[in-house]
């Protein structure tokens, strides 16, 4: 039985890693104890690499996989005060934010009807529509995307292009480490192409 951490454990599959900046191979998961019967309970619960431990018992399993660097797990009580100090409800209002501004001023900037979805369905992600001039990139769309986020990443800009419904996207997003400043370098890197 999976149980959220009450020291701002995540509440998908992936133990808060993305959120937490936390290495992948870290989660801040804890298996509870099932009642009187405990192998019915952890006996389900399987790790997906197995190695030394494997048959062992619920700890040897876990412990022994072959391959362990502890950095991870041993970072997490640090990676856990860094959240309750920065505070990650505040984290994601300033992402969202961020990407609410970054929507209104690249839509301005090339003259677009702004973004796809409106910002009350958006988190720290957004698509926001290109300048019409942006499908002259290449005969269909698809290669208009390519080419436009692969230019990008030569001008050391990391910014997926999409098509949707037959129009083009940039997918825009912000975390905490992100400032305004990074849109404009955006919009100036997409105007160069």
């Amino acid at each position: 039985k999976k149980k959220k951490n009450k020291k701002g454990g995540g509440g998908g599959g992936g133990g808060g890693k993305k959120q937490k900046l936390a290495p992948m191979v870290c989660s801040d998961k804890t298996c509870e104890r099932g009642g009187p019967d405990v192998s019915m309970v952890w006996g389900s619960v399987r790790q997906p690499i197995i190695s030394h431990g494997h048959g062992q018992g619920f700890a040897s399993e876990f412990i022994w996989d072959g391959a362990r660097d502890y950095s991870a797990a041993l970072a997490l009580p640090s990676c856990t005060a860094f959240w309750e100090a920065v505070g990650l409800k505040q984290a994601q209002g300033y992402a969202h934010g961020l990407v609410a501004y970054a929507v209104d001023k690249l839509s301005h900037r090339w003259g677009a009807e702004g973004g796809l979805f409106p910002m009350s369905l958006c988190g720290n992600m957004a698509l926001v529509a290109l300048p019409a001039e942006a499908k002259a990139l290449a005969g269909n769309l698809g290669d208009a995307a390519r080419r436009l986020q692969d230019a990008l990443h030569d001008k050391k800009v990391e910014c997926p292009a999409k098509v949707v419904c037959g129009k083009l996207y940039l997918r825009i997003s912000a975390w905490i480490y992100n400032e305004p400043r990074d849109f404009l370098s955006l919009a100036r890197a997409v105007d160069e192409v």
